[in-house]
């Protein structure tokens, strides 16, 4: 009755170097006694970790402590869920301990997690354009997050900042229109000048007399 089911799969280039063997063992019957409601039979726990540990999204260092290796690998299966599966690497053997589904959601809150992420070359989706919520690596699903949750300025708050810099553009041409100093100046000596000649016609026409 409480017989294994035992499984070996094998793990991406990164997984294996990571924790120092290239294949893993599973207990399928544990793994779906663990969480009935997310996987209706031991061949459906076998299809999610096989995808998960053989093209991960994402690699997670998941260790607690120096004892033994801990690596979590997720993956994007539909535009729902997600497959999270880790790993234990004790004594030199490579065990899944842990299998599950779960939200698509997930994905992105691991990934804001910069400081135990594993950013390894195969630890990226081989196909981007299956799902839109997948990154295309590491670094391209941070700076995704990032830009995706700088606060945007509310419509009323933008429209209010375009009229004010309208509204500034507008002073700034009718300051440009208005003539210089110079060209007063300018103005003031040739009236002056002329002011001077015509008294000296009026002079000289009073010496004549």
């Amino acid at each position: 009755m409480n017989e294994k089911v035992l499984e070996i799969f094998k793990l991406c280039e990164r997984l294996a170097e990571l924790l120092g063997d290239k294949e893993a063992i599973a207990d399928l019957k544990i793994l779906l006694i663990r969480h009935p409601e997310m996987f209706e039979s031991k061949e459906e726990v076998k299809e999610v970790i096989e995808r998960v540990v053989s093209e991960p999204d994402i690699i997670v260092d998941a260790r607690r402590d120096e004892n033994y290796l801990v690596f979590k690998a997720l993956k994007a299966l539909s535009e729902t869920k997600m497959g999270d599966v880790i790993i234990k690497n004790q004594d030199g053997i490579n065990e899944i301990f842990h299998a599950n589904k779960k939200k698509i959601s997930e994905l992105t809150r691991f990934a804001k997690k910069a400081d135990n992420l594993i950013d390894g070359e195969d630890a990226q989706p081989s196909h981007p354009d299956e799902n839109q919520v997948r990154a295309t690596g590491i670094s391209s699903m941070r700076s995704s997050i990032i830009d995706n949750t700088i606060p945007q300025p509310p419509k009323e708050s933008q429209a209010t900042t375009n009229a004010l810099i309208e509204e500034m553009l507008k002073i700034q041409e009718s300051i440009s229109s208005i003539p210089r100093a110079s060209f007063f100046l300018k103005d003031d000596t040739k009236d002056n000048s002329q002011k001077e000649e015509s008294l000296q016609k009026h002079k000289q026409r009073f010496k004549k007399q």
